[in-house]
């Protein structure tokens, strides 16, 4: 990932991010097919790999 990249989108919404990256790296998706893919990932990773901090 490009050094710039965190701080382009940091300050963008979601959908606004989609956006920038799809444009940035000439992505061949619409940004609802993007943010479909993105919600998707995260409910992977919460359902499978983020472990529960039973501390909190």
């Amino acid at each position: 990932m490009p050094l710039d990249y965190i701080n382009a989108v940091c300050a963008l919404s979601f959908q606004e991010t989609a956006a920038y990256t799809i444009e940035r790296f000439g992505l061949q998706v619409s940004v609802d097919e993007l943010l479909k893919e993105w919600n998707a990932m995260a409910a992977y990773a919460y359902g499978h790999t983020v472990a529960l901090n039973r501390d909190v």
